[in-house]
């Protein structure tokens, strides 16, 4: 099954993999350093911050597009969607947990920026590692979506 896994990516090119990685790390990197400090965000600048990624999403599917065709590009663009709906949730989810902190007040935003920092931190240190490491096949699998919720004799 991890041979399969494995096999499943033996189509991709370097180009591909660059074309991914070096504008990921970039972005990282700049969101990373863009966003250390502890200082309140305007609507207006987390709106420039949401059309600014949005734009590297939809470039990257350009690329899908020229390189792989209009089919490819409609599964990537579909995934992208459905991730940008989900992620509505977590702003929910995590609003209720500040909430329940009593970190929803204008003078403590500062702090809700940097717990969410190290939240992304954390989670690319140690949460993805751990997923790889307990599902490696699932992991590498080819899908869009990742169906991690459900029972493994489903998946």
């Amino acid at each position: 099954m991890f041979q399969q896994a494995i096999d499943s990516f033996a189509g991709i090119t370097l180009l591909q993999i660059l074309a991914f990685l070096i504008p990921f790390i970039i972005a990282i990197w700049i969101d990373l350093r863009a966003h250390r400090g502890g200082k309140a965000v305007s609507m207006g600048d987390a709106a420039l911050w949401s059309v600014i990624w949005i734009l590297c999403a939809l470039s990257f599917g350009a690329f899908v597009f020229l390189d792989r065709g209009p089919e490819a590009a409609s599964l990537y663009i579909t995934g992208y969607v459905l991730e940008k709906a989900l992620a509505v949730d977590n702003l929910f989810a995590f609003f209720l947990i500040f909430k329940s902190f009593g970190l929803t007040l204008e003078q403590n935003q500062p702090l809700q920026h940097r717990i969410l920092y190290w939240v992304r931190i954390l989670n690319l240190v140690i949460t993805a590692p751990v997923e790889i490491w307990r599902n490696p096949a699932g992991a590498l699998r080819e899908r869009i979506v990742s169906l991690h919720f459900l029972p493994r004799s489903w998946s």
